[in-house]
């Protein structure tokens, strides 16, 4: 199988915008409140030297061996840019301007990867300029223009303007070009990232001067330091020491948590450097043949052939392979493999001539980019000719650098770190998983992250799992936020529509990684009742059951109109009962639709027999659970019966209402006529204290041949006859409960008992 070739077009040098939704940037999961928990679900934020794999799946721990990001940056020296290759598939992503456009091309070489996965490149000539590169895939580049996108080249050739000599950044178009630092110095080759984070440079050219810089503002931290070498190529370790070439004799070799004062120059001849698994510090020569290793403290431990001569740049890969570059001054087509103890495998051929840069990919493959064929290779080191059980590796991918219409050939110059992989793996052994969640509105309240809520998760002592974030309204702006670390299950204020996590898991000393079982992230809960704010329906008022009587989407304890009857609370008699009409039977200032007593009776509603007419007596003649007074009744049709004033006619008095004898049964104060039998037919409806009636004498009045149970009787002070009209007054109306026996023959009586009075004169 012939290896791949990747043959780069040009692009034309146009504008392209990066929106949220392009797959460049890291895709957002669109939830406000979301647990990641399996596989599938960490597999929507991005990975970096990091896994979920069997037999540990469902779960984030730190590879074995150590991983980067997987892109590659490659410095196209002569064009004063700098490449982004996607290191499975050997696409260029995109390219940029590492000084502005009329500053004077200087050569852009020396390469550093930080932590983030952003490219600091420094350049082999004056003026002494270093760039810094963000990657939009994890929304690192700033919106400058404010406009919600991101501004960036696609690919190769695809050049943004820098105009201006001696530009600042904010002149860039690039809107991944993050932070431009002029050292004022003659040159900018030594580029390495520390533990913190922040960027060493050292200047060869006016001597061996080196300067620290903040990895996050690029402000000078510290610095000049002058020494008496160094400052050609080299890294800083996992306990703060640069090693630095000086291309000749001596390695510069500092503590930087001492005093300058402090710093050895080791007497060997030297070019690459790399740090191996074990911490130690592999040399190249360029014209000596020989790589030698050191010990952490500067000890010389052992000195290898490196396989030809001349040697520039070397890696190191996570399993203590070194790989060596043959150096463009030979152009010799191969690369050199040693095993971890120095013996030599074999050398791989088919590399294009050239090679200065050696890095290793988050695959473990090997690069090697060549000066001279303007390409570069990927090797896969578990191919090849096998050499006493070692494969010595094969050239499986090319990807070519092609000239471009009115541009240099870029003849790319590397050798330092250009993967992030010498970072990752010694100077600051760690991985991270972020995510982005897209809350779907402006001014999403985000406000918690929990982890660790299953069994698995665990942080073993001497390890750490830190947890940042950091929010902003579009995707686009994140990368001008800064990340915060926030506490576990704490509540914080951050807001934005978009909020973006990562999460940094580091070993202990023993390789011991801490595990990332589960993550939620969730929109902020301001009351602390444990619901999100973007379903709280109280959200500044703590109501863990969420309670809303009237569904109108307020919680009860917020809401002014808690049963929505259109009465608010402070007014409502019934605030949880609806009753618009707000009505008072008993005047108690508790509406009847939730007073427990509706008439006042003192008897409460659910023994009441007569609901809504007071009677504390509940006298029920007929024991029907219907008290006396609430029985419904009704005049008989047609007239009324009617009983003396006289005679006694009180609660539970017994009434003779009719009947032959009316007139002896009923006394009246002012008289009675014997031709009455006790019935009146005028028309009943119209009857009313106060009032009169009339009626035909005897049995003429057509007294009805039935009466009902309950029925109201007018209670008269004198009936009177003129002509055949008889009249009488109404001082007194009563409801009867009638007895049986009743007919409208005066033989047949009528009888019953008092047990209401419905009006008195």
């Amino acid at each position: 199988m012939y290896p791949l070739t990747v043959l780069v077009a040009f692009v034309a040098a146009i504008m392209i915008i990066v929106t949220p939704g392009d797959t460049t940037a890291e895709a957002a999961v669109a939830q406000t409140d979301y647990t990641y928990t399996t596989d599938a679900d960490f597999d929507q934020g991005t990975l970096v030297n990091v896994n979920h794999d069997a037999p540990n799946s469902d779960q984030i721990q730190l590879n074995e061996v150590s991983g980067t990001f997987p892109f590659i940056w490659v410095a196209l020296s002569q064009r004063c840019t700098i490449a982004k290759i996607n290191t499975d598939t050997g696409a260029i992503l995109g390219e940029y301007r590492t000084i502005s456009d009329n500053t004077g091309c200087a050569e852009s070489s020396r390469t550093t990867v930080s932590v983030d996965g952003s490219v600091w490149v420094g350049h082999r000539g004056a003026p002494g300029y270093v760039a810094h590169i963000g990657l939009a895939e994890l929304n690192q580049c700033l919106d400058r223009n404010n406009n919600g996108t991101i501004e960036t080249s696609t690919g190769y050739g695809n050049v943004l303007p820098w105009p201006g000599a001696n530009a600042p950044v904010s002149a860039a178009q690039d809107e991944c070009i993050l932070h431009s630092i002029n050292t004022t110095a003659g040159d900018s080759r030594h580029m390495s990232v520390d533990a913190n984070g922040d960027l060493w440079v050292g200047d060869r050219a006016n001597g061996s001067i080196f300067r620290k810089y903040s990895g996050n503002t690029g402000a000078l931290l510290a610095g000049p330091h002058d020494f008496a070498c160094g400052g050609y190529g080299g890294l800083i370790d996992a306990n703060g020491v640069i090693w630095s070439a000086t291309s000749g004799t001596g390695i510069l070799r500092w503590d930087t948590n001492t005093p300058p004062a402090t710093a050895q120059c080791l007497p060997y001849n030297n070019y690459g450097m790399a740090i191996g698994p074990d911490g130690h510090v592999w040399v190249s020569t360029l014209g000596e043949g020989v790589v030698r290793r050191f010990a952490p403290n500067g000890t010389l431990v052992g000195t290898y052939s490196q396989g030809f001569a001349y040697a520039q740049g070397l890696a190191v890969d996570g399993n203590g392979h070194v790989w060596i570059s043959a150096s463009f001054l030979v152009n010799s087509p191969v690369i050199s493999h040693l095993r971890p103890d120095g013996s030599f495998v074999g050398l791989v051929s088919g590399v294009g001539s050239g090679s200065t840069g050696i890095s290793v990919d988050a695959n473990g493959k090997i690069w090697s980019v060549n000066r001279t064929a303007n390409n570069a290779n990927r090797i896969d080191p578990n191919a090849g000719p096998v050499v006493g059980g070692t494969n010595v590796g094969a050239v499986d991918l090319t990807v070519s650098f092609t000239a471009t219409p009115g541009r240099p050939v870029p003849y790319p110059y590397n050798y330092s770190d250009m993967t992030g992989a010498q970072l990752l793996s010694s100077t600051s052994p760690q991985g991270s998983w972020t995510v982005v969640q897209d809350g779907g509105a402006a001014g999403t309240n985000w406000g918690n992250v929990s982890w660790n809520n299953e069994p698995q998760g665990s942080v073993p002592a001497g390890t750490t799992l830190t947890v940042e974030v950091r929010t902003a309204e579009s995707e686009a702006g994140l990368g001008s936020q800064s990340y915060v670390a926030v506490s576990n299950g704490t509540t914080f204020n951050l807001s934005g529509r978009f909020i973006q996590v990562r999460v940094t898991l580091i070993a202990n000393e023993d390789g011991e990684s801490p595990v990332l079982s589960d993550i939620r992230i969730s929109v902020g809960d301001s009351d602390g009742d444990g619901v999100p704010d973007t379903i709280d329906n109280c959200v500044n008022v703590p109501n863990a059951d969420q309670a809303d009587l009237d569904g109108d989407g307020i919680g009860d304890l917020c809401d002014p109109d808690i049963d929505g009857d259109g009465v608010d609370n402070e007014v409502d008699n019934c605030m949880t009962t609806v009753n618009p009409d707000q009505a008072d039977l008993d005047g108690d200032g508790i509406g009847d639709a939730c007073d427990s007593d509706v008439d006042g009776d003192g008897v409460e509603n659910d023994t009441d027999n007569c609901l809504t007419t007071p009677n504390a007596d509940q006298a029920d003649i007929d024991n029907d659970g219907e008290g006396d007074l609430c029985e419904e009744f009704s005049f008989p049709s047609d007239g009324a019966f009617v009983v003396g004033n006289l005679t006694p006619n009180g609660i539970g008095s017994v009434v003779n209402f009719w009947g032959a004898q009316w007139h002896k049964n009923n006394t009246l104060s002012g008289g009675a006529v014997a031709q009455f039998k006790g019935f009146e037919n005028g028309a009943a409806p119209a009857l009313a204290c106060g009032g009169t009636w009339t009626s035909q004498p005897g049995n003429s009045s057509n007294p009805p041949a039935l009466i009902p149970d309950y029925m109201a009787v007018v209670i008269s002070s004198a009936v009177t006859k003129s002509g055949s009209t008889l009249s009488g007054d109404i001082v007194k109306i009563v409801v009867v409960k009638t007895n049986p026996g009743y007919s409208g023959n005066p033989g047949h009586a009528g009888t019953g008992t008092v047990v209401r009075v419905l009006c008195s004169n």
